[in-house]
Order: C-alpha cells, then sequence, then structure tokens
C-alpha cells in the first residue's frame, strides 16, 4: 500500500508540474504574440516616404528644372512663374507671385483647388522630393487691402536630377494651372 500513495504523489506531483509548464507555455506565447504585433506596428514608419501612386491629371507639365533653366513656365499661365536659386529653392518670380508649401503629397493630382492653405506664402520654398507647392499670380486687385484675384498652379517636386559628379542638378517638376 505505501508503493501506491507513493505512486499516487507522484503522478499528482507530475501532473502538477505539467500543469505549471503548460500555464507558463501560455504566458510565454502570450508575451511573444504581443511583442511580435508591437514590433510590426512600429514598423509602419509614418517617416517612410509616400509612394507616387496617383495618375497625373490631363494637362501636366513635366519640366526637366536646373540651375541653367533659369524660369519655368506653366503652360500657357505666364503669370505664374518660378525658378531656382543656387541653393534649389524654388523662388516665386517677380513682386506678384507667392509660393506656398503643401507638404507630402501623394502626386500633383492631390494638389486642388479646395485644399490650398490660406496662410503661409512666401516669396521661395526648399524644393523637396515627394512634395506638393502652389504657386499664384494676383492678376487683379491688391493682396494688402483683400481685393485680390489670383490664378493657381500646382507644382510637385517628382525626383532628382543627379549630376555626373554625384549631386545634384535639378529637379524633374510636375505642373498644373489650377484655374485659369
Amino acid at each position: 500500500m505505501a508503493n501506491s500513495v507513493h505512486a499516487f504523489r507522484c503522478y499528482i506531483g507530475y501532473w502538477t508540474d505539467n500543469q505549471k509548464t503548460e500555464q507558463m507555455k501560455k504566458k510565454l506565447l502570450s508575451i511573444l504574440l504581443l511583442f511580435v504585433a508591437s514590433m510590426y506596428m512600429v514598423s509602419c514608419d509614418i517617416d517612410e516616404p509616400i509612394s507616387n501612386k496617383t495618375k497625373d491629371p490631363e494637362g501636366t507639365i513635366i519640366l526637366s528644372m536646373t540651375l541653367e533653366s533659369y524660369s519655368g513656365y506653366i503652360g500657357q499661365l505666364h503669370e505664374v512663374r518660378f525658378w531656382f536659386d543656387d541653393s534649389y529653392n524654388i523662388n516665386a518670380y517677380e513682386y506678384s507671385n507667392d509660393i506656398v508649401v503643401v507638404g507630402q503629397v501623394k502626386g500633383i493630382s492631390s494638389i486642388k483647388m479646395n485644399n490650398i492653405p490660406s496662410t503661409g506664402w512666401t516669396n521661395k520654398a526648399a524644393a523637396i522630393v515627394g512634395y506638393g507647392y502652389v504657386l499664384r499670380y494676383c492678376y487683379e486687385g491688391h493682396p494688402d487691402n483683400g481685393t485680390a484675384k489670383y490664378h493657381y498652379a500646382a507644382l510637385y517636386v517628382d525626383s532628382e536630377i543627379p549630376s555626373a559628379s554625384g549631386g545634384v542638378l535639378g529637379y524633374i517638376i510636375k505642373a498644373l494651372p489650377l484655374n485659369y
């Protein structure tokens, strides 16, 4: 009888140890799944470049802008003009032209009349691949007294033009008149 009691105690001990092992495995698996899920979420970083998946709308003009091409004209809308300076800033041409940065966009078709910023207008902005810009030209009235009427054009910096020395020679710019 002593042997059967001892065997029973061993079986209970084995069962208790096995149950603890199973609980530990479940806890470790839960922790592992939580870790994997958090790594998956962190790997979707917001700083990753947005790919240009949008189709260019009809009327889009593609320009190869370098320092040698002083002024870029947008279609038949000759009042809205821009050029690059030595630091590859996009400069609004003349006093009645302004530029505003729209930010990172999926392509030129993402820039519409209904999402043009009302503030932040300046005479130049840094050219950044994947960013959208809006140029405007005051063709009537005056901006200071609120009577200005504007022609608008969208710009999208599509890619860099590499130089033979490894630097940047210029940019491929997509331009689209918005309201003329």
